[in-house]
Order: structure tokens, then C-alpha cells, then sequence
């Protein structure tokens, strides 16, 4: 007896993974920080499978100075955000304040 198989069926459905209201929220209020301060002009958000983008630009016409992408949540369950600079990755962590202090101004003693 044969028995046939469709192993197509078995393959899981790519994650959809976006940023959340509040994920929203604090990366529209850096963004708008740096507008106001004449650094950033543009962005960009994206979503493909397994990962979700927002990306910022000096002009419209250059890529991106840099990027925020939201993986999606592994066998964790958490998600992991990753801020890059071209292709070089730096900084990394489970929540997106984490890696959104790379922006904060460093105070000196003056």
C-alpha cells in the first residue's frame, strides 16, 4: 500500500510581525526630536517575513542612516530589536527603549 504524503501542508506560514502602538509612539517621537533639530528629513517602515523595519534618512534620495527592526518573537517568546547603521548592527535588545537609548545625548561635565 502506498501512502502519499503532502509535504507542502506541513510547512508553517511566515510570521507577520509589525510594530505596535507603542513601538510607534516612541520611535514618531525620536524621529520628530531630530526633524525639529534639522538632522532627519525622511522615513521609511517596512514589514516582510519575520521582521518589520523603520528606517530614517538625512535626504529622501540616500539610504537610510539608520535602522530599527523588530524580529519576530522566537521560542522565547519575545521579540528582538536591533538598531543598524548600514550593515553593521549596533545595538541589540528584547525591548525597543533598550535600543533606542543609542539616540540618547551623552551628558558631559562641562
Amino acid at each position: 500500500m502506498v501512502n502519499i504524503v503532502n509535504l507542502g501542508a506541513n510547512k508553517s506560514e511566515p510570521r507577520s510581525v509589525f510594530f505596535d502602538r507603542n513601538d510607534l509612539n516612541r520611535l514618531l517621537s525620536l524621529y520628530s526630536q531630530h526633524v525639529s533639530r534639522g538632522v532627519w528629513k525622511d522615513y521609511a517602515m517596512g514589514a516582510s517575513d519575520g521582521m518589520a523595519t523603520f528606517s530614517v534618512f538625512r535626504r529622501s534620495a540616500d539610504g537610510p542612516v539608520y535602522t530599527v527592526i523588530k524580529y519576530a518573537a522566537g521560542t522565547d517568546g519575545q521579540s528582538e530589536y536591533v538598531v543598524c547603521r548600514g550593515a553593521r548592527r549596533l545595538r541589540r535588545g528584547a525591548t525597543l527603549g533598550a535600543v533606542l537609548d543609542l539616540f540618547e545625548p551623552k551628558l558631559t561635565l562641562v
